[in-house]
C-alpha cells in the first residue's frame, strides 16, 4: 500500500443510540455522545454523484470511498452502518460499507453524503 497516495485525513466516528425527551430513538455523535473510533490518513476514491427526485424536491448525493491501512475491527462492528460516519474536511459521510483489501493490507470504507446546495 503506497503511503504517498494517502493524502486525506479522515475521522471515523461511532454514534451512541439514545432516546430523546419525546421518546424518539436518536443517535448521539461526538462530542454529545458516541466516540471517535480512529483518525487516520486515507486515499480518497471518488465514486459518483447522483440526483434524485423525492418529496417534491431534488436531492443530490455524493458517494465516496477511502482506502486506509488495515486495523482490527471487532466482529460485526460495521454490520450496523448507520451508527458510523466519516468526516473529511468538515463534510460528513454516512458509512454504507466496509471491505477488507488483501489479507490485512487495508480497508475500503464507503460513504454517502448529501451534496451541498450552491
Amino acid at each position: 500500500m503506497n503511503a504517498g497516495s494517502m493524502d486525506r485525513r479522515i475521522r471515523l466516528e461511532e454514534a451512541e443510540p439514545a432516546v430523546s425527551t419525546s421518546g424518539t430513538p436518536v443517535l448521539l455523535w461526538p462530542p454529545e455522545g458516541g466516540h471517535l473510533v480512529r483518525e487516520m490518513w486515507a486515499k480518497r476514491m471518488e465514486q459518483r454523484a447522483t440526483e434524485r427526485f423525492t418529496s417534491d424536491q431534488v436531492v443530490a448525493e455524493q458517494q465516496t470511498g477511502w482506502r486506509v491501512r488495515w486495523f482490527e475491527i471487532p466482529d460485526g462492528a460495521f454490520s450496523a452502518h448507520e451508527t458510523f460516519r466519516v468526516i473529511e474536511d468538515g463534510k460528513v459521510y454516512d458509512v454504507t460499507g466496509v471491505v477488507e483489501v488483501g489479507r490485512r493490507e487495508g480497508l475500503d470504507i464507503f460513504g454517502r453524503a448529501r451534496a451541498e446546495a450552491a
